[in-house]
């Protein structure tokens, strides 16, 4: 099992097999020192991965461990996962929007999906996401990004530099 803490990845296991565990009582032990229910709740752990049964015996356990936010989730405005992307293709990225687009009623399409926090905002260099004149939503790991007032167009990074006539980024590789 994979618990976050402090923003960090970390095993973890659920175990009956520990000083700590009373009465056959499962025991959380991260970094292989015991945490209890309480404990877990006020270092606001995070579940990265666990199994069925792990998470039956946390529950068994007393805890409750929410999951970490997925880091490809494209969301809607009440935090829900509508759809993924990895950050690969920017393309990608405009299929799914349209899928997702599709499976909605069309009077609620433009305020469902939450284009202010799609995933790997990161991948937005820092001299086009701070300019707040040409919408930018978001960019691929190859420098291409999504941009336009619909979402719909695919530019270089470089491209939208020249147009914007921003300098040149020399370390963008592109």
């Amino acid at each position: 099992m994979r618990i976050k803490t402090d923003g960090i990845e970390v095993e973890a296991e659920i175990t009956t097999n520990h000083p700590a565990s009373s009465y056959r009582q499962p025991v959380l032990l991260v970094n292989g020192a015991p945490v209890g229910p309480g404990d877990a709740r006020e270092a606001k752990l995070l579940i990265v991965e666990a199994s069925e049964d792990e998470r039956a015996e946390l529950a068994r356990g007393g805890y409750s461990l929410p999951d970490a936010p997925d880091p490809h989730a494209i969301t809607d405005y009440h935090g829900r996962t509508l759809g993924t992307w990895d950050g690969l293709n920017v393309d990608a990225l405009r299929d799914e929007l349209d899928r997702i687009k599709a499976t909605l009623p069309e009077e609620i399409r433009i305020h469902t999906i939450d284009m202010t926090d799609l995933p790997h905002a990161e991948l937005v260099p820092e001299d086009l996401a701070t300019h707040t004149g040409y919408p930018i939503w978001a960019c691929d790991k190859s420098g291409f990004c999504l941009t336009g007032e619909g979402a719909r167009e695919i530019e270089s990074a470089a491209d939208i530099r020249a147009r914007l006539d921003l300098p040149a980024d020399d370390k963008a590789g592109e």
